[in-house]
């Protein structure tokens, strides 16, 4: 499993360093949110399964070999497979004389805390977004449902199918654009997006890269609709 969690955390690497190299400046805003999205789904998919890279020393002779890249990557990817087997030892130490209790289960042990952390704030945040819908009063418009609260402010946003809409009898020209805004949201499922994403930073939550993804993801969401208001 560490061998897992290893070679993941490279293919993340790997794929938001592609990411913010050559696609976030872009301005195809839609095709940033699938490679957003797919990137991190390949890599925890990949280390998984059981692929044979050649190095360039290991091909026959038979076989004309091109010059070798700057960056060797069968040789990095072998070397990041092997890792875990050259750590295992220091993992099996006991983490201080006496103890019974290893390096590994440590780890273990804070990696299964944090997973926990994270689910339990996400069950926190739904059940505080259904006592919020509670308190609110609904208005079905078209596709829409439009939640707006008597009794507090509520930020603009959107979850799914619901907007969030302040307590308002007309809609000037300005909260028109921004109720466009949220319909783009809405219409193209970004929610499921997040929802996804959080999800995978629950099993990946040691890793800053992944959170670096949730935060480009966010972003290119409000790229999308934002353009679409303008255009």
């Amino acid at each position: 499993m560490s061998a897992y969690l290893l070679e993941s955390a490279f293919c993340l690497v790997l794929a938001y360093g592609f990411y913010h190299l050559a696609l976030r400046r872009e301005t195809f805003f839609q095709w940033n949110r699938v490679f957003l999205l797919l990137a991190p789904l390949l890599a925890l998919t990949l280390p998984a399964l059981h692929i044979q890279v050649f190095a360039p020393d290991m091909v026959a002779p038979s076989v004309a070999v091109a010059p070798s890249p700057v960056i060797d990557l069968p040789t990095l990817v072998a070397k990041v497979q092997t890792a875990p087997v050259a750590l295992r030892a220091t993992l099996v130490q006991p983490v201080a004389t006496g103890w019974s209790l290893s390096v590994s289960d440590l780890l273990w042990s804070l990696y299964l805390i944090g997973m926990v952390g994270l689910l339990s704030r996400l069950v926190i945040r739904f059940w505080r977004l259904h006592l919020l819908l509670r308190r609110c009063r609904r208005e079905r418009k078209g596709i829409i449902t439009l939640a707006v609260s008597e009794d507090e402010t509520v930020p603009l946003s959107s979850f799914f199918g619901t907007i969030f809409w302040k307590k308002s009898t007309e809609f000037t020209e300005k909260e028109q654009l921004m109720l466009a805004h949220e319909l783009v949201h809405v219409r193209q499922w970004h929610s499921l997006d997040v929802l996804l994403m959080e999800m995978l930073v629950v099993v990946q939550w040691f890793n800053p890269l992944i959170h670096a993804f949730r935060h480009s993801l966010c972003a290119v969401h409000e790229y999308i609709a934002d353009d679409y208001v303008v255009r």
